[in-house]
């Protein structure tokens, strides 16, 4: 009995084993979005990265609707495709408690979102370096999706958060158009077993084990006593038989049978329910080639100079070409034309006919009497021409040709930076796979910086050198001029915000285009940081508005300052007692409140730029943090830019002044082309070649404006007055 059971017990393995059956199935994120504590009331949900750093989680859901009841989970894996790494660092998936609920569209940094639970990982972060970028990683959180299909309504998704102070990286999202790697749930089901299958036959039996050695001789019984002799009785019955030895050992198990051949494969088991589609990506609509004055929506493809556009915004009518238009980005450039083939070797010359056979001889007739001489015949025919003689050898190659022009030598690489210009991120990055010179780099904000803020900086760099791009405050463009900056085969460059703006979300700046015209490197290039930018260290820019070179390389403005003219604005002086304030330009004696010292401009004078350290350095007024001019009228009156004069504006006090100039001048040559009355100018006109008042300007004591065209005098007076 023992020996069938060891046969039997094998088979009944190895039919338990191959029965259970395993399914993989995916589930798509149902919503994935970010929050950030740089921008608490902003909403992430329509964007295509999901960003995790300091002050910033990334949260996702996943519809386990398609996931079959009944087989149990085997393993479940988190995918996630990194898209950008800025710095490097660790982080972790965390469960999310079942309430609050959240959705994509309206999670901000201050709904709040849900509050972090356990680790779904068991407490093992995941690490990201630069040499994450561009690939998956995969996190195992099975725990985590058995609990959502045991108890669906456990199921708030998770959140991906930062573990410690370092890190910058960012994921694709599910509205990802560039890679299109949205977050996946890998799922491992175990599936039902299939029918077992028949009994594989009985192994042959191993061969009898050797018999064991013969047990010890019994004890014989005890001799009966003797009887008397008597006759001779019966013969007694036979003693009883001596107890049988032990048995002897076995002997060992002879070797098992081969196994018997493998039962039949178990039915299939059913069809899993199909997953739900994935969403559609956006397509594009090809309109041919780009025209001026045609209306193009997102999305929409035009050629133009043989290179492919797609528009990234609506744009038109009276459009500009979409190779210098933000609008427009670069989808496909068009190719260089390829180098002319050398030529093919000529033919040899085919060999020459042979020549014909000269006929025989006639015979020679008598020779006749000479008769007179004759006229020169005519020149025979040309004979054959003679075979062609060998090849000369090569003459010496000649000297090289100029260059042509490459009429494709300027290119535009575009970086989009969304959302309000704060803090420090990047915008775009490449990997060059020829050397390239930068010739120009620009921005664009659809929103400025408000008035007072400091400066969004802007950085285009290999990491060790480059060009910064300070975009000021109220500014909408900013351009760094011609520049030369090159870089080698090889680097990989990144379009960054270097240093963004500390003002509050609503005065911050937002949504700008950085534009970088580059063009393929050529002999003889070579870096350059012409006016008005300075080299500080390796990198070029403005010092008259870097908030970090303010004024000269290293001079950082205290943060939230803006840097203008080469000072620091809002700058202060510290103090003790009225004492320790020096004298300023153009402000009354100064007074020390909560240590700062503490100025009156003088009448007259401003204090536009709001540092101290220069005095009250406008008279007349300020333009934002600059000086208005003040202009005088010509009339005894002045005006000052931007202001009103009284009724005028600033344009009707140049007209009339130059009027009044017009016609002093005029008048002290004895021409009339001020025009008076009763011997005192009354009103002056600016008058064109042919003495026509172009536009003219009364005055009388006190009172100047400007007037209709007409004689003298006004007809109703100061009615006619424009």
């Amino acid at each position: 009995m023992s020996r069938c059971l060891r046969f039997i017990v094998p088979a009944l393995l190895a039919i338990f084993l191959f029965s259970i059956s395993t399914l993989a199935q995916q589930a798509p994120p149902s919503a994935d979005t970010f929050a950030s504590s740089a921008t608490p009331t902003t909403n992430y949900g329509s964007s295509i990265i999901l960003v995790v750093a300091s002050g910033n989680n990334t949260y996702m859901k996943f519809n386990l609707s398609g996931v079959p009841a009944g087989p149990s989970v085997s393993k479940a894996t988190l995918r996630l495709f990194v898209d950008a790494v800025v710095t490097g660092g660790q982080f972790d998936v965390y469960n999310l408690p079942s309430t609050p609920s959240w959705s994509e569209s309206t999670l901000k940094y201050n709904t709040p979102p849900p509050a972090l639970g356990a680790s779904a990982t068991g407490g093992h972060p995941i690490t990201v370096s630069t040499s994450s970028y561009n690939t998956f990683v995969l996190i195992d959180i099975t725990s985590t999706v058995q609990g959502w299909l045991t108890n669906p309504s456990s199921n708030n998704g998770v959140a991906l958060a930062l573990v410690g102070s370092t890190g910058w990286f960012s994921f694709d999202s599910k509205e990802s158009f560039l890679t299109a790697h949205q977050p996946e749930l890998e799922i491992v089901l175990n599936g039902p077993a299939g029918v077992q299958g028949a009994t594989g036959a009985t192994g042959a039996t191993g061969p009898m084990g050797p018999i064991g050695a013969t047990g010890p001789q019994g004890v014989a019984g005890p001799t009966g006593p003797l009887g008397a002799t008597g006759p001779k009785g019966d013969t007694g019955s036979q003693g009883p038989a001596g107890t049988n030895g032990t048995n002897g050992v076995n002997g060992a198990t002879g070797a098992t049978g081969a196994m018997g051949p493998m039962g039949l494969t178990g039915l299939v088991g059913p069809q899993g329910t199909a997953g739900t589609n994935g969403t559609n990506g956006a397509g594009f609509t090809f309109r041919n080639a780009f025209s001026s004055s045609a209306t193009y929506a997102t999305n929409d493809v035009v050629t133009f100079n043989g290179s492919t556009y797609v528009a990234i915004v609506a744009n038109g009518p009276s459009n500009s070409n979409p190779d210098v238009n933000p609008a427009w980005t670069l989808m496909a450039q068009q190719g260089a034309t390829g180098a002319a083939g050398p030529a093919g070797s000529a033919g040899a010359t085919g060999p020459q006919g042979p020549q014909g056979s000269i006929g025989t001889a006639g015979a020679i007739g008598p020779q006749g009497p000479a008769g007179s001489a004759g006229t020169n015949g005519a020149q025979g025919p040309q004979g054959f021409t003679g075979p062609q003689g060998p090849q000369g050898a090569t003459g010496p190659q000649g000297p090289a040709g100029a260059a042509g022009a490459d009429p494709n030598s300027r290119m535009i690489f575009p970086s989009f930076f969304p959302g309000n210009l704060s803090g420090s991120w990047l915008g775009g990055q490449f990997v060059l796979d020829q050397a390239i010179t930068v010739l120009r780099i620009a921005a664009t904000a659809k929103t400025p910086t408000g008035t007072g803020c400091p400066a969004a900086v802007f950085r285009f760099t290999d990491g060790t050198k480059g060009q910064d791009l300070v975009l000021t405050p109220g500014q909408f463009w900013s351009d760094s001029g011609s520049i030369e900056l090159t870089f080698a085969a090889g680097a990989t460059l990144r379009a960054s915000l270097r240093t963004g703006s500390t003002c509050s979300a609503n005065a911050a700046g937002a949504d700008a285009n950085l534009l970088v015209e580059y063009k393929m490197q050529a002999a003889g290039d070579t870096d350059s940081c012409p006016s008005p930018n300075t080299t500080c260290g390796t990198f070029c820019t403005n010092t008259a508005l870097d908030p970090s070179n303010c004024g000269s390389c290293g001079t950082t403005c205290t943060s939230g300052l803006a840097c203008a003219n080469g000072a620091c604005a809002g700058q202060t002086v510290s103090c003790n007692t009225a004492a320790d304030c020096p004298a300023e330009a153009n402000t009354s004696s100064p007074s020390c409140i909560s240590n700062k010292c503490v100025y009156a401009c003088t009448a007259g004078f401003f204090d536009c730029d709001q540092n101290i350290t220069n005095g009250c350095e406008c008279a007349g007024g300020c333009l934002g943090s600059a000086c208005a001019i003040v202009h005088s009228n010509g009339v005894g009156q002045t005006y000052t830019d931007g202001f009103a004069l009284g009724t005028y504006t600033s344009v009707t006090a140049i007209e009339a002044a130059t009027a009044y100039e017009t016609s002093v001048g005029s008048l002290a040559t004895g021409v009339s082309d001020g025009w008076q009355c009763g011997g005192t100018p009354t009103f002056v006109c600016a008058t064109d070649a042919t003495q026509t008042p172009v536009y003219c300007w009364g005055y009388s004591a006190a009172i100047a404006g400007r007037v209709s065209n007409g004689s003298c005098p006004f007809g109703v007076g100061i009615s006619t007055w424009k």
